[in-house]
């Protein structure tokens, strides 16, 4: 009689995890499935808005041509006005005194010839300003080109993204010459040099925890560190205390938890016999870790630092808090202010006039294909690398 119940109770139990493992697997397949049509649509909103960008952008650009041509007319109308209210002044003053006629004429003559040359300099040198002004390429090359090389304006299409791309750029480099040899190199203490005490113990779980803070906090400790003790104190006009040199490390701060964290488990995935293999043939332990197990993580932690970079480049909040400016139209050093992409697009989304939306989406969409393009570059490396390892 405890056979049949036995099977019952084990087919029941067989029934229910079958009944798990497929409502699970429906759950992951819907999350998968929003997800990516959320991402669909957010791509599809912003092909449409960069559309928007191309179609508007023209308009705009041939309306500020005609508005161009219009001032100089403008200019030539109103000095005519003058030109003939002054010989018609003349010629009533020569009415009204006949006598001085001839010293009357000479005068107003002078007054005339210095108003049209004058006339003539002042429109060449409108003319001149103007011209740089005025643009007749509205290829999509063309219009893009400017986009990305010209500086901000207060015209949605004279309105360029060169400062602020500049600015990430640099904020990028300065960010992962701090953080890569600095998390590296705490990865490989802790991995390879740690010794199993409570100061260790603390510090993994430090950095376990500092992986997850928001990224609000760090732009308030780099803020008080590199604002308010380190570049404050020196602050002229060559320094400013809001640099892009401090940026940048307070961006590293931010990543660096993640390099850290992601060079650990590459350094834990090097298999324990290729170190004893090493240590064996009288290789010392930094020997080993330098010709053993970091080519072998290199593929690993390359991947850690793809997400810390792409983290990195599309902050905003720190650098908000931190002080970068909205509008910059100078190219950034190492100790100016500066502002990035992020800011740039928050700027104009937050703009009334649509055509600043629309520049917004096509500035993202390049920071998107920045983010792309950066990141299939270590894709590459990090494949390069690998069929090195295995050859």
């Amino acid at each position: 009689m405890m056979q049949p119940r036995k099977s019952l109770q084990g087919e029941g139990l067989s029934l229910s995890r079958k009944i798990a493992d497929h409502g699970f697997a429906w759950l992951a397949f819907g999350c998968t499935f929003m997800a990516l049509a959320l991402l669909l649509l957010f791509f599809l909103r912003l092909g449409i808005d960069v559309n928007s960008w191309f179609k508007l952008m023209p308009e705009r650009i041939a309306k500020f041509n005609l508005e161009i041509e219009r001032r100089v007319k403008d200019f030539d109308e109103e000095t005519n006005k003058e030109i003939a209210d002054l010989t018609k002044e003349k010629e009533n003053r020569i009415k009204q005194d006949p006598a001085n006629a001839a010293s009357l004429a000479i005068r107003y003559d002078k007054v005339i010839s210095k108003k049209i040359e004058d006339r003539v300099q002042t429109k060449v040198e409108i003319e001149s300003n103007l011209k740089s002004d005025k643009r007749s390429d509205f290829s999509y090359f063309g219009m893009l080109w400017h986009f990305i090389s010209a500086g901000p304006s207060s015209q949605p299409q004279d309105s360029g993204i060169q400062a602020a791309l500049l600015s990430s750029l640099l904020l990028g480099a300065i960010t992962i010459c701090a953080a890569i040899p600095l998390g590296v190199a705490t990865a490989i203490y802790l991995e390879e040099y740690r010794a199993q005490s409570w100061f260790g113990s603390i510090l993994q779980l430090n950095i376990n925890n500092l992986a997850g803070v928001p990224s609000i906090m760090y732009a308030i400790l780099g803020a008080y560190v590199f604002v308010e003790l380190i570049f404050k104190p020196f602050e002229s006009p060559a320094i400013a205390a809001r640099n892009t040199l401090g940026g940048g490390l307070t961006l590293a701060l931010l990543v660096l938890p993640v390099i850290i964290v992601s060079t650990q488990e590459a350094i834990r995935a090097v298999p324990i016999s290729l170190r004893h293999a090493s240590l064996a043939l009288g290789a010392s332990r930094w020997q080993t870790i330098w010709k053993i197990v970091l080519p072998s993580s290199l593929p690993g932690i390359l991947t850690g630092l793809i997400l810390a970079l792409s983290r990195a480049m599309g902050e905003a909040a720190p650098l908000v808090l931190f002080g970068a400016a909205l509008y910059v139209n100078f190219s950034p050093t190492l100790f100016s202010r500066f502002t990035a992409l992020p800011m740039q697009i928050y700027s104009w989304s937050d703009d009334p006039d649509p055509a600043f939306h629309y520049n917004a989406a096509l500035a993202s969409a390049i920071l998107i294909t920045m983010l792309l393009g950066l990141n299939s570059i270590a894709i590459f490396f990090r494949y390069f690398v690998q069929q090195k390892l295995k050859g």
